[in-house]
């Protein structure tokens, strides 16, 4: 039996990196020979231009979100307010919240029937249409890394400032800025990333000749069946994508989440710049993320409640959802697993395995893995595991990172004695790693959960239009102009994934 069990650790070890770089490299290598065929069957205008919009609506949406992500934070640690931890959680989640559900928010409120219509004439469908709903996810996110940074300020020198008299903006040149400067070029390069390998918000928003190289990618496959087209889209997707990622190898300095103080010391709290600055944030708080929310549930009627309910297509699509996620999750289970617990085995390079989706963008994989097994062996079923796996494989950074440190942390500290009792490796993740880990192993589940649940890029880029997910059918009702039918699909949405979060924090509680 021990045999079997050492066998079975060896064997999920060994699968991570055999899969993760296996599907890597095939994707690679077709996209390579099908772009070696034919090089010349895009415009280099149209490329140019293309490319041109994508690095900047990236680099605008990373900007304003690193802006308005540090106004928030320092709002948080400025001020103690009833409200604040549930801000904070929020903060946590809302960098996985389906991206479906911030589209139908900035549709209905900013959109031709919404509120920003009726005191200013507003096109959503536009660059600023991209810029308000990526500000509008990363920001969150933004805010909630900087939090950390300022969240780690020395009373001692707050104390000093408060001697010296330093107005608001001296506390921030003097105290803020050396604890932002070492993080702000990887969280602008992060969010950049995520702004440029943005797919759906763009789609969607994008009108007028505005598109990106994903969606570029996505109608080259799917409408145009230029697969020549499709590997040259990507090929300039990998090499900009790759090229960033390779530029925040030399910053290690981001902590994901670390425990907020509450007790933070600050002397510019009192200034009557820094009361009113707080108060705008406040403002912006409510009116920006607060109102959009709002504004779906008051369009929602009871007539839509029925007719969505009342849909198989609903259920359907809800199961569908459910099911892909679980698969998703497992995987990332599995591949979690076999990363982390290599070097248990003295083995390296798990962290570059983990992180090489940052590397290789997903809809460039994707589409490699695509358009190899078009030709050769196309159906539904086979299309649905690639889609289980890409989404395994865009969690993953996100769940890795979360269960990393605390695995490295226990295993360190309990060596000595694991070694001195002379447990097997099958004992040690059994009895020691497992027990001390569960509660960030259920975090990083949960992430890996929700990001599959809400996944719209891959499964549009893979399915055919009859198979159906609740992001689809959001987007489907979308296009047919059912704004009330689309809004109670995505709060089903919105609600199944804090649902999710709950669990995982009443979990956490329960097992502290």
């Amino acid at each position: 039996m021990e045999t079997i069990k050492k066998y079975l650790f060896y064997s999920i070890s060994l699968l991570a990196p055999v899969l993760i770089v296996g599907l890597i490299i095939t994707s690679i290598w077709v996209l390579l020979l099908y772009w070696s065929q034919d090089s010349e069957s895009v415009s280099g205008t149209y490329l140019y231009k293309i490319i041109k919009y994508s690095i900047i609506q990236a680099g605008l949406s990373s900007l304003l979100s690193i802006v308005v992500g540090f106004f928030i934070a320092r709002l948080l640690v400025r001020r103690v307010f009833f409200g604040k931890s549930f801000i904070i959680a929020c903060l946590n989640a809302s960098f996985t919240m389906p991206v479906m559900v911030v589209i139908i928010m900035v549709v209905l409120f900013y959109g031709r029937s919404g509120f920003i219509q009726s005191v200013y004439d507003f096109n959503v469908y536009s660059l600023g249409g991209i810029l308000i709903a990526h500000v509008f996810l990363n920001a969150p996110y933004c805010a909630r890394l900087f939090l950390n940074g300022l969240s780690s300020q020395k009373t001692s020198l707050m104390q000093q400032a408060a001697l010296l008299q330093f107005n608001d903006w001296y506390c921030f040149k003097y105290c803020d800025w050396p604890l932002l400067k070492p993080i702000i070029l990887p969280v602008f390069g992060f969010i950049f990333l995520i702004c440029f390998n943005s797919f759906a918000i763009v789609k969607i928003f994008g009108s007028n000749g505005i598109t990106t190289l994903e969606v570029a990618i996505y109608h080259a496959i799917k409408h145009q069946f230029d697969i020549h087209q499709a590997t040259i889209y990507a090929g300039f997707q990998f090499v900009i994508g790759f090229s960033v990622a390779i530029s925040l190898l030399r910053y290690n300095s981001i902590k994901l989440y670390s425990q907020v103080s509450s007790n933070v010391y600050r002397a510019d709290k009192s200034f009557k710049s820094a009361k009113l600055i707080d108060s705008l944030v406040v403002v912006l708080l409510i009116s920006f993320w607060g109102l959009p929310l709002i504004w779906v549930f008051k369009k929602i009627t009871l007539a839509s409640l029925i007719t969505v309910f009342n849909h198989s297509t609903f259920y359907t699509s809800l199961f569908n959802s459910i099911v892909m996620a679980t698969l998703s999750t497992l995987l990332v289970l599995i591949l979690c697993l076999g990363l982390v617990l290599r070097p248990l085995q003295n083995k390296k390079g798990s962290d570059m395995i983990a992180m090489s989706l940052f590397f290789f963008p997903a809809i460039v994989v994707a589409s490699g893995l695509y358009i190899g097994l078009k030709d050769y062996w196309f159906n539904q079923p086979l299309m649905l595991m690639l889609v289980i796996f890409m989404n395994a494989l865009i969690a993953l950074p996100y769940s890795y990172n979360v269960i990393r440190q605390p695995v490295k942390q226990n295993y360190d500290r309990f060596k000595p004695l694991m070694l001195s009792l002379d447990l097997s490796v099958w004992s040690q993740i059994k009895l020691v790693l497992l027990p001390l880990n569960i509660r960030p192993l259920m975090m990083a589940l949960s992430f890996s959960w929700v990001i599959a649940f809400g996944d719209f890029s891959m499964i549009a880029l893979m399915i055919t239009d009859d198979f159906k997910t609740l992001p689809l059918l959001v987007y489907d009702r979308l296009g047919t102009h059912q704004l009330q039918e689309a809004s109670v699909t995505a709060l089903v949405l919105l609600s199944v994934t804090i649902l999710v979060y709950l669990i995982q924090e009443r979990y956490k509680y329960a097992k502290s």
